[in-house]
């Protein structure tokens, strides 16, 4: 035992040694690190100003030296939609945390049409759906997190043109499902019964989403009905959001915020199809604002079908008929409205300031017919190699820009090419407001 206990405090006679030109090669590595170490706090700070820092390089350079096992890696070719990703990291940044609560909201809602749209100029399938993977990537969501209750920036009357944008919100994050656990969204089923305070919603499962919706097996107590059970017995609202069709919407659709309900009761029941569905009686919590959407109409953001149903028309068109679509004009402010027409002139062609030089001698692109390709459109690559509009709804702006380099007389490329959307005819109902 003696002995043991000897060798058990001796030094360990088998500990490898490393020899001077190992020990060297580690210490060399170590300095190396440390050099880097002190480069990147040195880059951290002359670059304040900037929004984002990419540090991947450095920390690859730093595992490379440490391991001794240099990475191969090849710089890839940015596309239209990875510069779009670029981007929409660089606009993510702490000064949004003082942002008033609307303004995120919107903020939000445009990094998603921009995702949305670079995905359609891409013509991949499901664009909306594309649009929300590439904000989850970036964590760009606004409200990752599920909060109860209302969510800031979103009051009731919200209206959102699309499932997808919903979930970049973070205000539900199931673009199929009709419940989010925590929130829960109005979708009409054979089942449901709408009297807008009160409602009688169908549980979740079931449904042959794909066809006509109606009940094709029976509903479980999981998943979304199982937390609304809860809802139920914790006295937790829900958030509860009504859809409707509308011309005006990319999606055909437009989903408005109906505010918070509670769930008084549920029960299980056979349904219209002879199914079992779980049923909830969801009732509207008092103090709210007044709805803006009931089971018959929705009202909110209408068009009107001539202009006599415009509130405070002054004017019914102040371009005197140059434009291809009359532009009313509205006060409803003043006590006596005041037509603008008087001591005001419309003009339509392009008035160019004296001290605004125009080459006479400039060139445009060589393209034919319609621009098409990015790498190869002279226009494009004034715009940073991509085209500022996307082929949608006869051309649509991808992001807002301070110049746009447009196509121009001097251009291979016809008069319907997306590069000249702004040099097409009025294609969209406008008013004047004044006040």
């Amino acid at each position: 035992m003696a002995g043991k206990r000897k060798r058990a405090n001796a030094p360990d006679q088998t500990e490898r040694r490393s020899s001077v030109r190992v020990q060297k090669v580690r210490q060399k590595a170590l300095d190396e690190k440390a050099r880097l170490v002190q480069e990147r706090v040195k880059l951290l700070s002359d670059r304040k100003s900037e929004i984002c820092v990419d540090d991947t390089e450095l920390h690859e350079k730093e595992e490379e030296n440490v391991d001794g096992s240099p990475k191969r890696r090849s710089p890839p070719k940015l596309t239209a939609m990875q510069k779009g990703k670029q981007k929409l990291s660089v606009s993510l940044n702490g000064k949004d945390v003082n942002l008033e609560p609307h303004l995120k909201v919107t903020k939000c809602l445009r990094l998603f049409n921009k995702q949305y749209l670079l995905c359609v100029q891409a013509k991949l399938s499901r664009p909306d759906l594309k649009g929300v993977t590439e904000m989850i990537k970036a964590k760009a969501i606004l409200y990752p997190r599920k909060i109860i209750g209302d969510l800031p920036g979103i009051d009731v009357g919200h209206r959102f043109f699309s499932r997808a944008e919903m979930c970049a919100v973070g205000f539900h994050n199931h673009w199929l499902n009709g419940i989010d656990y925590m929130s829960m969204e109005y979708e009409k089923y054979e089942d449901d019964l709408d009297n807008a305070d009160t409602v009688t919603y169908t549980g979740q499962g079931g449904h042959n989403l794909t066809g006509n919706k109606r009940q094709i097996k029976d509903q479980l107590l999981e998943r979304g009905n199982l937390a609304l059970k809860h809802c139920c017995e914790y006295n937790v609202p829900v958030r509860v959001t009504r859809g409707h069709n509308c011309k005006s919407s990319y999606t055909k659709r437009v989903y408005t915020y109906d505010g918070l309900y509670k769930v008084e009761k549920f029960w299980a029941q056979k349904g219209v199809s002879g199914f079992t569905v779980y049923k909830y009686r969801l009732k509207r919590l008092e103090g709210q604002p007044e709805l803006t959407t009931d089971q018959v109409n929705f009202v909110a953001g209408r068009i009107p079908t001539s202009t006599s149903e415009i509130e405070g028309l002054v004017c019914e068109d102040i371009s005197g008929g140059l434009e291809f679509k009359g532009i009313p004009a509205t006060n409803r402010v003043d006590d006596s409205p005041v037509s603008p027409t008087s001591g005001f002139t419309y003009i339509k062609s392009l008035i160019i300031e004296p001290n605004v030089i125009i080459p006479k001698s400039s060139t445009g692109c060589n393209c034919r017919g319609s621009c098409t390709d990015s790498k190869k459109c002279a226009c494009a690559k004034l715009n940073g190699g991509n085209f500022p509009y996307v082929d949608l709804n006869d051309g649509r702006l991808i992001e807002s820009r301070d110049v746009v380099f447009e196509c121009g007389p001097h251009c291979g490329c016809g008069p319907k090419c997306v590069n000249r959307t702004s040099q097409k005819r009025l294609r969209f109902n406008l008013e004047v407001c004044i006040g």
